[in-house]
């Protein structure tokens, strides 16, 4: 998990977070990087103790260091903001581990990859935002993967139009259009086929 600046959320995140975690059982750890935040971010995150490992580091950096620093066998990239759904959470984790899945997305704020896909994969290359989809076009291309068409937890203050949450607001569709359409392309270049006209 990577922060900057997230002091107002990155409590409620957690709190979401760790009971999944806990109710899933087994042993876990949480990476925090702290991109330079100058609110009150890293007094919360201590507030969690030994559990969360804080790290201290350069914008744009933090991801790259978080996966460094850990040691598990998944590795579940998770916005300092997003609020968990917790049932939905914890069915997306509970399948991707037990059925030995490589790689799932369900959003481009919570997505999980085993540490051998990542590999497999190349990881994280650049450090820039669409990497992520790319990523993710070499993860759907080279891995065993799940696409979970469910918003597993809403990114706060933007909420979104999905079941358990209130005060909705509706989730733009052109950009998430956008998104898919692009990663639809990265595998079809990746694969060798055809690629769609961009529109």
């Amino acid at each position: 998990m990577t922060t900057y600046n997230a002091g107002r959320t990155i409590r409620k995140a957690l709190e979401g977070l760790t009971s999944v975690l806990n109710e899933l059982g087994g042993d876990y750890e949480i990476v925090a990087t702290d991109n330079e935040s100058s609110d009150n971010t890293v007094e919360v995150l201590n507030e969690f103790g030994a559990r969360v490992k804080i790290m201290k580091c350069t914008r744009g950096l933090g991801r790259h260091v978080a996966i460094s620093m850990s040691r598990g066998d998944y590795l579940l990239f998770y916005d300092a903001d997003a609020y968990a759904n917790r049932e939905l959470l914890y069915n997306f984790l509970s399948t991707t581990i037990k059925k030995g899945v490589g790689f799932s997305l369900a959003h481009s704020g919570v997505y999980i990859a085993s540490r051998r896909c990542y590999s497999l994969t190349g990881g994280l290359l650049n450090l820039n935002f669409a990497e992520d989809f790319h990523f993710w076009a070499r993860a759907f291309t080279l891995c065993k993967s799940l696409y979970y068409p469910v918003r597993v937890a809403c990114n706060a203050p933007r909420l979104y139009s999905v079941r358990g949450y209130s005060s909705e607001h509706r989730y733009a569709r052109d950009p998430l259009h956008f998104i898919f359409r692009q990663l639809k392309n990265e595998v079809y270049r990746l694969r060798g086929w055809p690629c769609f006209p961009q529109r």
